[in-house]
């Protein structure tokens, strides 16, 4: 492949960032193709050797690999950690690992459940953007009951300090137990949004994204499938 585009879009896809952000290294001073610095609006080829603040990127063209996989809980989803913690691409094997690969949207270190891992940089954008109404469910287990009132006013939108959230839906599976249904994915935002009206979440689980459902794909903790775009893209956003 030979094709000639701006110097972000090549970023962009490699996974190491978004676009916009891709966009603010280079105004930054942080981006160079070939060794030479560039400038916002340059083009390059893909295989051009493209480095971030002294790291060299790898664009996978026509190389892109989509993982579904089952996050258990002390796994963090960070691509690096300092304090040496274990971390989700440390759960796949050997054969599939790739170092471009990285997790789309983030669990806590203590949340488990379904998490998609590519090096498809714009499929993760399209994914995790907010557009794209894309629904996250999860089990949550509370510390005490959820009562009616606040039931009813979590559903309309919890109000954090980065603005008001989308509009969520509820449903009691029992006692403490409750099935959340939310369309966009603020930082830790289960655990926030019930603990803003006093209540502790003592087990979170994301059991599904869109269609795809953690129970009909039948992964144990740990354990992860290797899957297509299209089935993705059907499971996800059809």
């Amino acid at each position: 492949m030979s094709e000639y585009a701006r110097v972000q879009k090549w970023i962009a896809l490699s996974g190491f960032c978004g676009r916009k952000n891709a966009e603010k290294l280079i105004e930054k001073g942080q981006v160079k193709v070939n060794d030479l610095q560039v400038s916002l609006g340059d083009h390059c080829y893909y295989n051009d050797k493209i480095s971030v603040s002294g790291k060299v990127i790898r664009v996978p063209v026509n190389d892109f690999n989509y993982i579904v996989l089952n996050k258990p809980r002390g796994v963090i989803t960070s691509k690096s950690d300092k304090q040496g913690r274990k971390k989700i691409l440390d759960l796949l094997n050997s054969k599939d690992y790739k170092d471009n690969l990285f997790p789309v949207g983030r669990l806590d270190m203590n949340t488990t459940g379904l998490i998609v891992i590519t090096n498809d940089g714009p499929f993760a954008q399209s994914f995790l953007h907010p557009s794209s109404n894309t629904s996250k469910t999860y089990s949550v287990v509370l510390d005490k009951p959820l009562s009616s009132e606040d039931k009813v006013e979590i559903e309309n939108g919890v109000e954090l300090e980065e603005g008001k959230l989308a509009g969520c839906r509820v449903e009691s599976l029992g006692e403490r137990i409750y099935k959340v249904v939310i369309f966009e994915g603020k930082n830790r935002q289960i655990r926030r949004m019930f603990h803003a009206y006093g209540y502790r979440v003592v087990k979170l689980e994301r059991t599904n994204i869109g269609n795809l459902s953690l129970s009909k794909l039948g992964l144990k903790p740990g354990s992860y499938r290797i899957v297509t775009k299209s089935f993705l893209e059907k499971m996800i956003k059809g």
